[in-house]
């Protein structure tokens, strides 16, 4: 059976359907490069993003399935990408056909709420098409992370990681 989720927004006082994503804003990385240093070293928007001219990122999504849902659950993280790779995404972002580029080989960039030791975990960036930002696909391996992308995670595991995007809703 399907459950229906919704809940009041503390900033607008509507009801909103579904789950909201837990997203991202920049790679792990960018916070770990002093606050004074970020405008001269690193180049980012609300899609890519490079560091000291040679890290670069994508924003993608990691769907992770919810146990007797139709909806996965969605984290808006980051992921790297070759340079060539990069470039070839950057260069047909505006592109209506691109998942006939990938997949890409990247390194997980995002420390994922929920979840221990996230960051550099292998996987695929494989592009989409319409202007849908990249699914990320975790290869195999025991972390906990790659689990609930295979296995899917429960109703009760879905709310807990969103009460905190839910919460932090009613601050803007």
């Amino acid at each position: 059976m399907s459950v229906q989720f919704s809940y009041k927004c503390a900033c607008c006082d509507k009801i909103h359907y579904g789950l909201p994503d837990v997203t991202y804003s920049a790679p792990a990385y960018y916070f770990m490069i002093p606050e004074e240093e970020r405008e001269e070293r690193v180049a980012l928007d609300t899609d890519l993003c490079i560091m000291d001219d040679e890290h670069f990122f994508v924003r993608c999504v990691l769907e992770i399935p919810i146990l007797g849902q139709e909806q996965p659950f969605g984290f808006g993280i980051w992921s790297t990408l070759s340079e060539e790779n990069f470039e070839l995404y950057k260069d047909t972002f505006h592109d209506d056909v691109q998942s006939h580029l990938g997949p890409f080989f990247g390194w997980f960039s995002s420390n994922v709420v929920g979840f221990e030791d996230t960051l550099n975990l292998p996987c695929d960036v494989d592009l989409r098409d319409h202007g849908d930002r990249p699914l990320v696909y975790l290869h195999d391996g025991d972390h906990p992370l790659v689990a609930a992308q295979r296995n899917g995670i429960t109703v009760d595991q879905a709310l807990g990681l969103a009460e905190p995007v839910i919460k932090a809703m009613g601050h803007h």
